[in-house]
C-alpha cells in the first residue's frame, strides 16, 4: 500500500453495514483532521438502470444470466486503474451514480444515471472506497492489493 496515498477499501453486499462503517470512518477522519476522498463503487457500473433493464430483458429472451455484479456489467479495468493511479499520485478519474431523484437532483442527473467521468478533487489525505468490488478476483481482472496482509 502506498504510504503517501493510502487506500481504505470497505467492501460488502447491500445491507452489510457499509453505510454504518462509512459514517464511523467519517467521524474518525473529522476527529483526526484527515481529508478523505470518498468514492462509491457504484460509479464503476457499466449501465444506467434503463440500460441494465434492457440488457436483462434481452438476456432473459436468449436464456442468458446477467448480474449487476459481474464483469459484463462493470468497469473493472477502470476501477483497477483508479486504485493504481490513486496509490501512485493521489488522483484518478471517477463518476457518481444517482440512487434517488433527490440524489440525482444534487448531482444534476436523473435517478439511475451517472455523472460524467471527472478527475477526483485534489488534496485528499487518503482514499476511502466503499463498494462491492474492492477485492474482486476474476479471470479478466487483476485485483490491486490494497494491503498484502489482507490479500496474501
Amino acid at each position: 500500500m502506498s504510504q503517501q496515498h493510502p487506500i481504505i477499501a470497505v467492501t460488502g453486499s447491500s445491507g452489510a453495514g457499509l453505510s454504518t462503517i462509512r459514517h464511523a470512518f467519517k467521524f474518525i477522519f473529522e476527529r483526526l483532521n484527515i481529508k478523505p476522498a470518498i468514492v462509491h463503487g457504484d460509479g464503476f457500473r457499466r449501465y444506467t438502470d434503463r440500460q441494465f433493464a434492457a440488457l436483462l430483458d434481452e438476456a432473459r429472451a436468449s436464456g442468458r444470466n446477467v448480474s449487476w455484479f459481474g464483469p459484463e456489467c462493470n468497469h473493472f479495468p477502470e476501477l483497477e486503474a483508479f486504485f493504481k493511479t490513486y496509490g501512485e499520485c493521489g488522483s484518478g478519474v471517477v463518476r457518481q451514480y444517482a440512487h434517488t431523484a433527490e440524489h440525482g437532483e444534487a448531482l444534476g442527473v436523473q435517478a439511475g444515471e451517472f455523472t460524467p467521468w471527472s478527475p477526483l478533487q485534489p488534496g485528499s489525505d487518503l482514499l476511502f472506497y466503499e463498494g462491492q468490488h474492492g477485492g474482486l478476483m476474476a479471470n479478466t481482472w487483476t485485483r490491486r492489493k490494497v494491503d498484502s496482509r489482507h490479500f496474501p
